[in-house]
Formats: C-alpha cells, structure tokens, sequence
C-alpha cells in the first residue's frame, strides 16, 4: 500500500478512536455522579449532563465533544495546506486531500455516535458534528447560528440540531460542491438516525422543550445529548 494511503486511514482510525472518547461519562464519575447513562435520557452528551451534574459540567462536555472534532480536522486541514503548498510530494489524487477534512470529520462523529469502548452506544453527534467546522470559522457560524436562531424560537435542542445538520448538505454543496455535499449527507444522516426518537416524538407533540420543567411522565424522555 502506498505510504500516503496508508498514512490517510492511520488519520481517519485515530479520528474515529479520538471520537470514541466518553468525555461525558467520564466526566460523570470524576465528578461523583456516577455513571449518567443511569440519569435521564441515559446519554452521554452535555444535555443529559446537564440534568445529571448541572450547567458547568454541561459546558465542559460540550466543549470537549465539540474538540473531538476539531482536532482531527484541524490536522486534516493542516495536511491538506501542506499538499497545496507542495502538491508533487504525495500520490493521492487531489479530490482526496480536497474532502479529508470533511471525512475526518465525519469519522470522528461515527466514533461518538458508535465508540468502540462504550460497544457502540454512544451519543447522538450534534457537538461533535458542530466541532469538525470549528476549524473553519465561517461554516462555524453558519451552522452554530442556525442552531441558535432555530433554538432560540423553538426552545427545542433536538429540533435545532436536526435542522443545523439537514442543512449541512446544503452548505456544502453551495460552498465546495457536490463531492463535499455528499459527505456532509453522511454526517446528516448518522446524527439524523441517531435522533429517530426525538422525531417520533415531534410527531406525536410530546417532544420536550428546553425551558420546561420536566414532569414525572417526561423525566425519563430521551431528550437530545449532543
């Protein structure tokens, strides 16, 4: 195998890998809660936090999901700046440098949202998605404010992520074309399945809002856990 193939999927393993990380269970038991999959939603992202350890330990998962993220694709893109710098050092062809960022990306969600050291059951994508376009403060703000506007009139977490990354796609394809779109649909459609609860609850108008209280009959919903 070529070296700069073989260096390619080293970056995407350790993506996924660096993904995998449960930086909110983890966080859960330094600080005493326990294992938080046994609170709430039974996720591991910063909402479930939220309800189990409150809004600082909340704050600290979102960042830290959001840097699994951002790290892979920071050196992705770093990688790709240096093959446009010197573009005869490498046989990989030019699409491929053009998309690693993206599918690095998108390998550090599939980690989150399947880690290896949790047997695949992991949170459902939204901060570490949002993460893999920190590196790039446009896109950033493109989506982190669609996800504020949408929340904002909502007041619905799960319903602010679904549309932040059904219009991703869209995003991608406007910017960087159809190759990148196709990527960006990927990741979609992973945080999408992941949510597949929160829409049948949207459905049935039983999805529960961010301000509100939970009830006795609501307490144990699966809210949305980036």
């Amino acid at each position: 195998m070529d070296n700069a193939w073989f260096g390619y999927g080293f970056l995407l393993v350790a993506a996924y890998l660096i993904g995998s990380i449960p930086f909110g269970l983890l966080i859960g038991k330094l600080a005493g809660l326990g294992d938080i999959r046994r609170t709430g939603s039974g996720n591991i992202g910063a909402t479930n936090m939220m309800r189990a350890g409150g809004k600082k330990l909340a704050i600290i998962t979102l960042i830290l999901d959001m840097l699994k993220g951002a790290v892979p694709v920071a050196i992705a893109a770093f990688i790709r700046g240096m093959h446009e710098i010197y573009p005869h050092a490498s046989t990989l062809p030019v699409t491929a440098y053009e998309l690693m960022p993206l599918i690095t990306g998108l390998f550090a969600v599939i980690g989150h949202c399947f880690p290896i050291w949790l047997k695949f059951r992991g949170g459902k994508g939204v901060a570490t998605t949002l993460g893999i376009y920190l590196p790039f403060i446009y896109p950033f703000l493109v989506l982190a404010g669609t996800w504020l506007v949408v929340f904002g009139l909502t007041r619905t977490s799960s319903l602010a992520a679904l549309v932040m990354v059904g219009l991703m796609p869209v995003f991608a394809w406007v910017g960087h074309g159809w190759e990148q779109a196709i990527v960006a649909a990927c990741i979609a459609a992973i945080v999408i399945t992941k949510h597949r609860s929160n829409i049948e609850r949207m459905l049935r108008g039983e999805e529960l809002a961010f301000a509100r209280k939970p009830t006795e009959e609501t307490a144990h919903a699966d809210a949305p856990a980036p």
